[in-house]
């Protein structure tokens, strides 16, 4: 399911692209605001052990013609050890945390909330 959101974002990111000279969004709340995601909840990743909802974390600053491997979208938190993360090219992966840390949330240093 979580997954799925995270497609849901890509597209979303993509669809204000192709609107906006091929930005992304300044933040992930601009989907909801401006009719490229329906619902809200898919801006947020839910805990699966708690359910606590939080937003996904975002780089802002991106385009459609950014690389498709830089990564865009990624879980607030671990699940099972694992982070989900998303890229400009539209696909999502996991991470373990220990690559998580080292590779991936350097990038999402600063980011501002959704």
């Amino acid at each position: 399911k979580e997954i799925s959101k995270a497609r849901q974002v890509l597209l979303g990111c993509k669809a204000y692209a192709s609107d906006y000279e091929g930005k992304y969004p300044p933040n992930l709340k601009t989907l909801m605001d401006e009719g490229y995601v329906d619902v809200e909840s898919v801006l947020m990743w839910t805990d699966p052990r708690t359910g606590e909802e939080l937003p996904f974390l975002y780089r802002p600053g991106l385009t459609d013609s950014t690389r498709g491997i830089e990564p865009v979208i990624a879980s607030p938190r671990s699940a099972v050890r694992k982070r989900i993360v998303g890229y400009t090219g539209g696909h999502v992966t996991s991470f373990r945390d220990a690559e998580f840390d080292a590779e991936i949330a350097p990038l999402f240093e600063g980011s501002p909330a959704p």
